[in-house]
């Protein structure tokens, strides 16, 4: 059976506790639809931001691999204001021509877009 290092250990263990945590608050995990449209926010995130923003790289100090890295942000401060895509500047960054643009080499389709504005208004739901 393969070990986990620390890291990823701790990964889990914030995992486990902020899927808890946002349980048990309005706007947290969610039922029925929630899950789902969280499951697909995170799907993108996965696909398109973790290669810069995960587990071997946090380019400005960014991790997405958590719903607490999120909320802390990076280097730059917060970068989602749960319930607030309007002034979230992860939803920002994901608009055509947007300075900062994300990601940076390709434009995310609009439902892709719309899903992230979404789960930022819902709550920031995290699916483990």
């Amino acid at each position: 059976m393969p070990r986990l290092s620390l890291q990823r250990w701790l990964l889990a263990i914030a995992s486990i506790v902020g899927s808890l945590c946002a349980a048990a608050v309005p706007g947290g995990t969610g039922g029925g639809g929630g899950d789902s449209r969280a499951r697909a926010a995170l799907t993108i995130l996965k696909n398109e931001c973790f290669t810069c923003h995960g587990e071997q790289k946090q380019k400005g100090g960014l991790s997405l691999l958590s719903r607490e890295s999120i909320l802390r942000g990076g280097d730059d401060g917060p970068v989602v204001r749960p319930g607030h895509p309007q002034d979230s500047k992860l939803a920002g960054f994901l608009q055509a021509g947007a300075d900062s643009h994300m990601p940076p080499r390709k434009q995310l389709d609009p439902s892709q877009i719309r899903t992230i504005r979404e789960w930022i208004k819902n709550g920031l739901a995290w699916d483990a």
